[in-house]
């Protein structure tokens, strides 16, 4: 059976930069950083398995906030 293909994702300016504010602010809580970078990295087409070896989650995690 052949795999499922993530889908892709688009982001607009203002809400890229909500996302990077996200990802960088010192109060902002951690899940809330991670959920960013998430988004952040599928814009950029980074693959499921990119993502989880970079942030160092769960592959369920990503594809919830993919």
């Amino acid at each position: 059976m052949p795999l499922a293909q993530a889908c892709p994702v688009t982001v607009t300016g203002s809400l890229r930069r909500v996302l990077i504010r996200r990802s960088r602010g010192q109060k902002t809580a951690y899940r809330d950083k991670v959920r960013a970078q998430i988004v952040q990295m599928a814009a950029r087409s980074w693959s499921t398995t990119a993502i989880v070896a970079e942030v160092g989650i769960t592959v369920d995690t990503v594809r919830t906030w993919r």
